[in-house]
């Protein structure tokens, strides 16, 4: 999934110039601390969340641990394998962004947004196509704070945050001969 995510995060920073940079394995942790990895295939986390120290960036992460499966078609099956169409795969993600200098934050949605909306995969081997499904969004700072802290802290009140719920729908091969994808 990062791959993916990873090519709409690049799409983001392309066309939105706000941005400096950004991270796509966030996650919270059971304190519900907003963190990233330390190292790259290391299991140690650090804070990754809303700061001011970190410039203009956005980060994604896991709305809910599960990932969610639907049969796009309706044929009726009688075995496992013998269905030869495609099943939805939907990843449920947060986009929080954090901006440290003036901006409109409704004209920063909106843009984020149309990116989000246009973005698509193109069919590939054992992919049959790929979307985002928008399903909220705040621009309320202080909403955001308390959506993505435990505790809602002062801030600098220049700063601006968005947060983007969407979904990441693709819709992959669901024969038998069919190889997992990591996406």
């Amino acid at each position: 999934m990062n791959k993916l995510i990873k090519n709409i995060a690049d799409q983001i920073l392309e066309e939105n110039d706000v941005f400096e940079r950004y991270i796509i394995d966030a996650r919270k942790d059971e304190e519900g601390r907003v963190t990233i990895p330390i190292e790259i295939n290391g299991n140690e986390r650090t804070f990754g969340g809303i700061t001011d120290a970190n410039g203009c960036f956005f980060y994604f992460r896991w709305r809910e641990d599960f990932i969610f499966y639907e049969e796009v078609s309706a044929d009726k099956r009688f075995a496992s394998c013998e269905n030869k169409d495609f099943v939805e795969q939907r990843s449920p993600f947060r986009l929080v962004a954090v901006v440290d200098r003036p901006v409109d934050p409704f004209a920063l949605e909106a843009g984020i947004r149309q990116t989000l909306l246009r973005w698509k995969i193109w069919p590939t081997s054992g992919i049959k196509n790929g979307r985002t499904i928008l399903r909220q969004s705040l621009v309320d700072s202080i909403e955001v704070l308390k959506a993505e802290t435990k505790s809602v802290k002062k801030f600098n009140k220049n700063l601006t945050f968005i947060l983007i719920d969407f979904d990441l729908s693709i819709e992959i091969s669901a024969t038998c001969d069919s190889k997992i994808l990591n996406l």
